[in-house]
């Protein structure tokens, strides 16, 4: 009975940091998926789609205010996320990513 549970005890330390390892694994790549998707859904593109009226003729304007200049910041901690905002409203437009 004591060696069954030795043995017991001993494959659970063996198998789960591997299970463990591998449920970690699965996280991060949802979570990955995630955050393509959110970029996808806040880039240049879906914003072209959603407010088609804010370039004509080669000019961009707010679609809140009808500001034509934008200014670029980081996107919060990350500094691979680059955000566009109206200069006169201050309303955070677009992501892009920093090339």
């Amino acid at each position: 009975m004591t060696v069954g549970i030795a043995f017991g005890v001993a494959l659970a330390f063996l198998v789960l940091p591997f299970l463990i390892v591998y449920s970690l694994r699965g996280v991060r790549q949802r979570s990955l998926e995630r955050e393509e998707l959110w970029f996808r859904d806040n880039s240049l593109e879906a914003f072209r789609v959603r407010h088609p009226e804010t370039i004509k003729s080669g000019r961009f304007t707010c679609p809140h205010c009808g500001g034509e200049k934008l200014f670029v910041r980081t996107f919060a901690r990350d500094v691979d996320l680059l955000e566009h905002v109206c200069n006169l409203c201050g309303k955070a437009l677009y992501v892009s990513r920093a090339s």
